[in-house]
């Protein structure tokens, strides 16, 4: 998008000098570039000393890439040389930068590694198949008994692991230690097999870490924080070195992520954060909370705007959005999720933007507001599909469903109907991948060969069958 075409919000935003910003951007409304030039702007405008840079945090890896060529990309346009001024980095990125400016202060050693998702869900899953083997009878009370005895154990099994997955993640968000948490149940007399177990997995968990020198993702947050909570100095130091802040999707931030950037930001004031405050994606399985971006935007310190243009989709399209946001607000039956929703509604694009929207077909937006049994929805779906195609052959459709399991029944309704399923996505065999995983190790380790953290990531892939073995791990 040309500076010419800047879109009114768009500009407001971009007049920004100094101070805390917040930002709810509606899905497609140009957050991304519109947070891009406002960082080159700031690059260009602010008399940055030589050690200073403008930090962009945002929440993925593939979004800090694009955030890096954007800027670098602005910074070409304004006759600057990319590349300097700026860093771009995940959360966890930036706490992993914290805790290796003074490891000391977290406990940890100067050549401590981060394990990936893989190898901690290996470490989860062990521990706790462990407990339940040692424990077969201590949920009897709690689980429905099943026909099959097998499949029962397998269902309990997963559910444990994710159990005891979320409190040992919402434990650390909260700062609370094992041995913390294991008085005070003792104190308070708890006795609960749930409870039981999930303070024994965090136990082995941290123990099992501290063996390898390691820490997770969360350890890399909690840590971070606590570092500079302890040090007044190491936050002045960072403070000068990024005058400014801006983060990207802060819906996503959790209550420590949040507290680490406020640290950060609370000598200079100068906090900019972007995000959608309806997209709730990470909030089921992170600590993320999006209502923490809605409470800094309503702070009354905090300049807020609204991005509430999107050329993505059909204006029929967004109607139904904002009558769904509507909906939830004012007249959902539980009181207590309508404040799940908030503004700002979508609004199409003018009509000299030059992302417009896509034509208008309102007659392919249908609402059927019949009572069904979850049964009578799938065999109804199924079969209006089938018979969609019957008369557009040269088509394809799509449904969306909640879970796996929901997607399983809804293939096997189509199949009754003589549909062909293409359920490649949804069903990617484990060895499959593994495999995928393993070669990406091996990729990332030849791109750098001398990164020895890489390296061992590609030992434990190619090997990991032997891995899990505790005298090869050792």
């Amino acid at each position: 998008m040309a500076e010419t075409h800047l879109r009114a919000s768009q500009e407001a935003i971009l007049s920004y000098t100094r101070g805390r910003m917040g930002i709810a951007a509606v899905p497609g409304s140009g957050k991304t570039w519109t947070l891009s030039h406002l960082a080159a702007r700031l690059i260009l405008t602010t008399d940055l000393k030589e050690d200073q840079e403008i930090l962009v945090v945002t929440f993925s890896n593939s979004a800090a890439d694009n955030f890096a060529a954007r800027i670098g990309n602005f910074l070409k346009d304004y006759g600057l040389m990319p590349g300097l001024g700026y860093r771009v980095r995940t959360l966890h990125g930036l706490a992993n930068d914290i805790l290796h400016m003074r490891p000391e202060l977290s406990g940890l050693s100067e050549n401590y590694t981060i394990i990936d998702e893989s190898v901690s869900q290996d470490i989860f899953d062990e521990i706790v198949s462990n407990w339940y083997n040692a424990n077969p009878d201590a949920l009897d009370n709690l689980v429905i008994k099943s026909s099959s005895e097998k499949k029962r154990q397998t269902n309990v099994l997963n559910l444990l692991k994710s159990i005891a997955k979320s409190f040992i993640s919402t434990a650390k968000d909260l700062r609370l230690e094992p041995q913390t948490l294991f008085d005070s149940a003792a104190e308070k007399g708890v006795s609960d097999p749930i409870i039981e177990l999930c303070l024994e997995v965090y136990r082995q968990y941290q123990s099992r870490l501290a063996y390898l020198g390691s820490v997770d993702f969360n350890d890399l947050i909690r840590l971070a924080y606590q570092s500079l909570e302890v040090d007044p100095t190491l936050v002045s130091q960072l403070s000068f070195k990024w005058p400014f802040i801006l983060e990207d999707e802060a819906q996503d931030s959790s209550v420590l992520q949040q507290e680490i950037l406020s640290l950060l930001t609370s000598q200079t004031g100068n906090w900019v954060r972007v995000g959608d405050p309806n997209q709730a994606i990470n909030e089921s399985f992170t600590t993320s909370k999006p209502s923490l971006l809605r409470t800094f935007i309503a702070d009354s310190t905090v300049t807020s705007y609204d991005l509430p243009e999107s050329g993505r989709s059909a204006p029929a399209i967004i109607a139904l959005a904002n009558q769904l946001n509507t909906w939830t607000q004012t007249r959902h039956p539980n009181m207590y999720v309508r404040d799940a929703l908030a503004n700002p509604q979508i609004e199409p694009t003018k009509p000299d933007d030059p992302q417009k929207n896509p034509p208008d077909s309102p007659d392919v937006v249908v609402i059927n507001d019949r009572k069904f049994t979850s049964d009578q929805e799938v065999e109804f779906i199924a079969r209006h599909a089938a018979e969609w195609l019957h008369e557009n052959p040269d088509k394809t459709v799509a449904i969306l469903a909640f879970t796996n399991n929901h997607i399983t029944r809804f293939i096997k309704a189509l199949q009754i109907e003589g549909v062909k399923v293409v359920d490649a996505l949804l069903n990617v065999p484990k060895s499959t991948q593994d495999t995928v995983g393993t070669v990406t190790h091996v990729l990332n380790h030849l791109l750098k060969p001398t990164n020895v953290k890489l390296l061992g990531r590609a030992f434990r892939a190619f090997y990991r069958s032997e891995y899990k073995n505790d005298e090869t791990r050792q």
